[in-house]
């Protein structure tokens, strides 16, 4: 049952079954497995399927238990199991909790897929951000902060090919492997009106940047100027959240120091001046010292991916990363 959660914990089924009957809010909960089946999320409800059926979803992952009975199963409409004072309710299945599943069933977005209830966990889905009629499959992130993430650039250093594709149209992000330009960002922000993007990457022999713009003025600054909207490069600093359980970035403590206009340094900007690659050469750094980017040779081939590096001592390993996600 999703739209009335009240409170949501870290508990098996029986003890969230428990929390909610010593709650006199509760009326019903949810049990929830993380997407590496090793936790399950309890989440109370101060509503019913009875008073909400709208609100009822079908999630594999999630098991839905509400107070009194349910309608018989001569009807067809549920299966139910007595549980203590509560009732399992399995829905059938049907094609429209297929969403995102199939390119016959494709959402708008990650982030529709997870709000219907309908997410697998992370992995690939489809999408139809035109409502054309021709989806695509793409890569959704569901389990990290705040879930529903679209990833629109992707360049994994020893991947079984070097080629990293870059992308004038947003449709590319289908591709493994790829970077967008301004153009390929510009037409997807028309279409999905994304407002959030994440820059995530990683390096075995170095430190992992890992940050979020935030959900205000300053965010949407960074948004807009990366989604080619404007061109007048924002402020960095109050415009992202660290991410603090992975993020270990020198970068992330000296926004003031990032950024290049109009030839002057240190000026506490995201960005370096670049049109068209601005999503993934230098989108931050701070000079000959630490830098974000991606740097492909005239045939697409991976030559350098720095995250977080210090400037002209790059080592790139087997299984870094580098990903940039919108939502």
């Amino acid at each position: 049952l999703i739209g009335h959660i009240t409170k949501t914990l870290y508990a098996d089924e029986i003890s969230c079954g428990l929390r909610c009957l010593q709650d006199e809010k509760c009326q019903s909960y949810n049990s929830k497995s993380d997407a590496n089946d090793v936790k399950r999320e309890c989440q109370l409800s101060n509503q019913t399927e009875k008073s909400n059926p709208e609100n009822l979803r079908r999630n594999p992952r999630s098991t839905y238990y509400g107070r009194g009975t349910v309608e018989p199963l001569s009807r067809g409409l549920f299966l139910s199991l007595i549980l203590s004072s509560f009732q399992m309710i399995i829905l059938p299945f049907s094609d429209a909790d297929k969403r995102g599943w199939d390119s016959a069933h494709p959402a708008f977005s990650c982030k529709e897929i997870l709000d219907s209830g309908h997410s697998k966990g992370d992995g690939e889905y489809w999408i139809d951000p035109e409502k054309s009629g021709n989806p695509l499959k793409v890569y959704c992130d569901m389990s990290r902060y705040g879930r529903g993430w679209l990833l629109v650039s992707n360049v994994e250093f020893g991947s079984p090919s070097s080629k990293v594709s870059v992308e004038t149209s947003y449709r590319g992000i289908g591709k493994s492997h790829m970077v967008l330009q301004k153009s390929a960002m510009k037409e997807l922000r028309r279409h999905l009106s994304f407002t959030q993007l994440r820059f995530h990457c990683h390096k075995k022999q170095g430190r992992t940047f890992h940050v979020v713009t935030t959900s205000n003025s300053s965010g949407e600054a960074v948004v807009q100027y990366f989604s080619g909207q404007t061109d007048e490069q924002p402020d960095a600093c109050g415009s992202f959240v660290r991410l603090k359980w992975d993020d270990n970035s020198k970068l992330a403590d000296i926004c003031k120091d990032w950024g290049l206009v109009s030839g002057e340094y240190l000026v506490g900007k995201w960005g370096h001046g670049e049109d068209q690659n601005r999503l993934y050469w230098y989108p931050a750094f701070k000079v000959d010292a630490y830098h974000l980017r991606v740097h492909l040779n005239n045939v697409g081939d991976l030559n350098v991916m720095q995250c977080d590096d210090v400037a002209y001592q790059t080592v790139n390993t087997i299984g870094d990363f580098w990903r940039v996600f919108v939502r």
